[in-house]
């Protein structure tokens, strides 16, 4: 079965589609116990997408590759939501996996982590200690080859221009296109207000907690990447984190609107917020975004790049066999012995 690559990828590539609902919805019912809120909240991640999907930067959470980030996510959701439990083993455990398929999105769960027991110290017992145990020993091999491994930058400036020349959505925010980033500022805005319909006040104060470190996270990211460059920080790419945030963040929403038709005074914000999430979703659809949770799937392959990038390649790789066939030809006009007649 998996000899055949084609079939092997396709099969990772609906594996990270089934985990994905299944975390989604185990995560919001782990916040709210409501099996409708949990259904919308997958269907608001799966649909709201593409272009105009309050996804800042190329941070989809989901795409028409097979790719180690789309399978991370989910194990990073099921670890946020058996944390939530207080189920700090199981969380640690779930957390080292995704490691081990992509580090950088886990480093800023992890870093979440640190951060809201940095403010709940009280709470650190014996099973938050073997939990960080456990996880040092599942992911030492990984982390002792990133601190042996030299990771120095030789030219700074170099490796910076390129960067932004050929990945900036992935780490400046400066580049990313001002709709996208005004609607992820309305989504955390929609999400503060959701915070006040949350009745659990210990839950409610751990998401809190929790969302202030992400974006702690988010800022340190910002100040280290645009006004003050650091390669180390840059290279951990923290904004990577914005997609565990969106989905807690959507969920919340889709909380808020269903219980908030229950009372006249919030109607009117629920109906607004509930038609901007179906917007967000529909106009993409004919804008020629990401459409459904199941688009075209790109297997990766020796000759099977993106149209415009493999063309992109293509002509450069011209341009420079082109430019180093005529420096040789010279060379060798150069080198040849020439008669002179006196």
């Amino acid at each position: 079965m998996f000899t055949n690559p084609n079939l092997l990828f396709f099969s990772v590539f609906i594996l990270t589609r089934i985990l994905l609902v299944v975390s989604v919805f185990f995560l919001a019912q782990t916040l709210f116990r409501n099996k409708l809120v949990s259904y919308l909240a997958v269907i608001a991640v799966l649909i709201i997408r593409g272009n105009i999907g309050m996804v800042p930067g190329s941070y989809d959470i989901l795409d028409n590759i097979a790719f180690p980030f789309f399978l991370a996510i989910p194990f990073l959701l099921f670890s946020l939501t058996f944390f939530l439990k207080k189920k700090y083993i199981i969380s640690s455990l779930l957390l080292a996996i995704s490691f081990y398929l992509h580090a950088t999105t886990s480093i800023f769960l992890l870093l979440v982590y640190g951060f809201y027991f940095l403010v709940y110290f009280k709470r650190i017992n014996k099973k938050v200690v073997l939990s960080v145990i456990l996880f040092l020993i599942i992911t030492f091999p990984i982390l002792f080859r990133s601190i042996m491994s030299d990771t120095s930058i030789s030219d700074f400036s170099l490796w910076f221009n390129f960067l932004k020349l050929r990945v900036s959505g992935h780490f400046f925010p400066s580049t990313w296109p001002f709709l996208n980033t005004s609607l992820f500022f309305v989504l955390i805005a929609m999400f503060i207000i959701s915070l006040k319909y949350e009745q659990d006040k210990t839950r409610k104060n751990e998401v809190i907690i929790l969302s202030l470190g992400s974006l702690l996270l988010l800022l340190i990211s910002f100040i280290f990447t645009e006004i003050y460059p650091v390669g180390f920080v840059i290279q951990t790419s923290l904004f990577r984190g914005i997609v565990v945030f969106r989905v807690i963040a959507l969920i919340y929403v889709i909380n808020f609107i269903v219980n908030s038709f229950k009372y006249k005074s919030k109607m009117l914000l629920a109906s607004g917020m509930a038609l901007l999430l179906i917007s967000t979703a529909i106009i993409p659809v004919f804008t020629g975004a990401q459409k459904g949770v199941f688009s075209d799937v790109n297997i990766p392959g020796d000759t099977e790049l993106s149209e415009s990038e493999s063309l992109s390649t293509k002509e450069e790789y011209t341009a420079q066999e082109t430019v180093e066939s005529s420096n040789e030809s010279d060379l060798k006009k150069n080198d040849e012995p020439r008669n002179y007649e006196l």
